[in-house]
């Protein structure tokens, strides 16, 4: 199953986002992939959970692109 992973950036600090195609929905996961660009500002809806290497991570169940850059 495809999983994609994530950073999202504010001023103080960074945090993981971990999406799943089987979490998002298939439509949504093809979108993300194919539409986000490094630096778009996204709305993520998830919980907090530690990976295996034990970073925070959140794990999404939503997104929703908030803005896109302007390059």
């Amino acid at each position: 199953l495809p999983i994609s992973f994530l950073n999202l950036k504010d001023q103080s600090a960074t945090i993981q986002v971990m999406v799943k195609e089987e979490a998002v929905g298939v439509v949504a996961y093809k979108q993300l992939v194919a539409l986000i660009d490094s630096s778009d500002y996204l709305g993520v809806v998830g919980k907090i959970i530690e990976t295996k290497t034990g970073e925070l991570t959140v794990e999404a169940s939503s997104f929703t692109v908030l803005s896109k850059a302007l390059r």
